[in-house]
């Protein structure tokens, strides 16, 4: 599994967030009145979208330590090993 490479960064237009790459949109974050999403959700959606990179960067690096025994007794470990999974598809 693979995501887009580079700094993702969140574009507000007037009903919607792009997330783009190098200036090239490749998510857009909504606001919905029939999902209840209001301007305010849609920007913490962005929020939490636009760090994804170094979140799951961040996570891997924490499996592999403690994998490696460099971390012991981490019991973020397993909910991040899942999580990863998810991400890489693996689920």
């Amino acid at each position: 599994m693979s995501i887009t490479k580079g700094k993702w960064e969140p574009v507000e237009n007037d009903h919607f967030i792009d997330i783009k790459v190098d200036g090239n949109p490749i998510a857009q974050v909504v606001a919905n009145q029939y999902a209840n999403v209001d301007k305010e959700q849609m920007r913490a959606n962005a929020r939490m979208m636009a760090p994804a990179p170094e979140i799951l960067e961040a996570m891997q690096e924490l499996v592999d330590r403690v994998e490696r025994g460099e971390v012991r007794s981490v019991k973020a470990y397993s909910k991040f090993k899942s999580l990863l999974a998810k991400v890489n598809g693996d689920l």
